[in-house]
């Protein structure tokens, strides 16, 4: 796992998505699922602003999934 703190920039890959989306955030947290899975939040920085309409469109649509 990448430390809390760390800057770090990476692109958002998914086939939702049209294209690739590259932005840069910070890791916020560290965690695991119950079966052991890790995994981290970031707190986004720098986001394109049609990147950021996309991701929050997303989000809205699946938030009852």
């Amino acid at each position: 796992p990448l430390p809390v703190g760390i800057s770090i920039k990476f692109k958002l890959i998914s086939d939702s998505f049209a294209k690739p989306m590259s932005m840069t955030g910070i890791v916020i947290r560290l965690g695991s699922t119950e079966e052991g899975q890790m995994g981290f939040g970031i707190q986004f920085t720098r986001v394109n602003p049609a990147y950021s309409r996309i991701i929050r469109d997303y989000v809205s649509a699946h938030q009852n999934d």
